[in-house]
């Protein structure tokens, strides 16, 4: 049976963290190196983000904030992105690195689409299945950092708090999840962030997001 989401209330232990939800912007070691490697081998030196070796939200909110409007900004947002995802390894960003450069005209078209999009179920379903390798786990990064105040990152460990812990039972922790799923969820959050800052706890939906994110592997 599908989960009402609209009847979920702010999950108990959440309102007892709200002391936590304050700083989200945690510097976190990226692979500076291979990324200036594999731009550089793709002729893409210039969308090659600044980083010292760290990057956090920001950062990349900087990256994005003179706005995407073509491939070359998309993609330099997408990079940043996927390198804070990954932390201090490439893991699987070989694969979706290739699969954004297998078509760059196509490719960025979309992620300018997406980006640019009226409300989150429209840019997610746009690039829903469209780019292969490029899951929602991390596209659902870049549409964040592009857009802060539409989208909200959902992967494996946020699904699974909610799943788990918030009581969406339909939830599915492990697999993709379609477009309409996803607006629910930001549409679940922004309603939780509303109610908590009308009750005196001062938070965004991206702070929920992240005590979410630390909330599968939080033992206290």
């Amino acid at each position: 049976m599908r989960t009402d989401t609209t009847t979920l209330d702010v999950p108990t232990w959440l309102i007892q963290d709200a002391e936590r939800l304050e700083e989200i912007s945690t510097p976190l070691r990226v692979a500076v190196s291979w990324w200036k490697q594999r731009l550089a081998n793709a002729g893409l030196e210039d969308e090659m983000f600044d980083a010292s070796g760290t990057l956090d939200r920001e950062a990349i909110f900087a990256i994005a904030a003179d706005g995407i409007d073509d491939g070359p900004s998309a993609r330099k947002v997408l990079w940043a992105a996927l390198a804070w995802g990954e932390g201090n390894r490439v893991f699987r960003n070989p694969r979706r690195v290739a699969a954004v450069l297998d078509d760059l005209e196509v490719n960025g078209k979309l992620l300018v689409e997406a980006a640019n999009a009226a409300d989150p179920e429209t840019g997610y379903r746009t690039l829903f299945g469209a780019i292969k390798g490029l899951g929602p786990a991390f596209f659902t990064k870049y549409l964040y950092f592009a857009n802060p105040d539409r989208f909200l990152i959902l992967d494996q460990r946020v699904a699974t708090a909610l799943h788990n812990e918030c009581g969406w039972t339909s939830l599915s922790p492990t697999t993709s999840w379609p477009p309409d799923t996803y607006a629910r969820y930001c549409e679940l959050l922004t309603r939780w962030a509303a109610e908590l800052s009308e009750a005196g706890f001062k938070t965004s939906p991206d702070q929920l997001e992240y005590r979410l994110f630390e909330r599968t592997f939080d033992d206290s």
